[in-house]
């Protein structure tokens, strides 16, 4: 197997559906079928395509990304099957927090 098809796994996060989200320095992420084994990169958002990814977390179908390249906000689409995709929403919140390196996410709710 070439060097090239290796990635470093930087995070992991298993999602309501029973999938595996799979963080990578430098290579994005992917997400894998827990029971078939099947995994694909998740492309349409060209900011995750090599993104290094250091953070995942997720409430319902909202799935939060932190790196080295800050936080992005996206929304899980076809979140059962094996083809799922990510559409960013909300830039303008995940934009606050600026371009810095974020480590961990962790979603809690706070009444104010």
């Amino acid at each position: 197997t070439p060097a090239s098809s290796f990635a470093d796994i930087t995070s992991l996060y298993e999602d309501r559906f029973g999938y595996l989200w799979i963080g990578t320095m430098g290579q994005g992420i992917f997400r894998m079928n827990i029971q078939s084994g099947r995994f694909e990169k998740l492309t349409g958002d060209s900011s995750l395509n090599r993104a290094s990814i250091l953070s995942i977390a997720c409430q319902q179908d909202i799935l939060w990304i932190a790196g080295l390249e800050g936080v992005s906000k996206y929304r899980i689409l076809k979140g059962e099957n094996d083809h799922a995709s990510l559409e960013v929403i909300d830039e303008e919140e995940t934009d606050r927090f600026g371009k810095n390196y974020i480590y961990t996410i962790f979603i809690t709710s706070i009444k104010i």
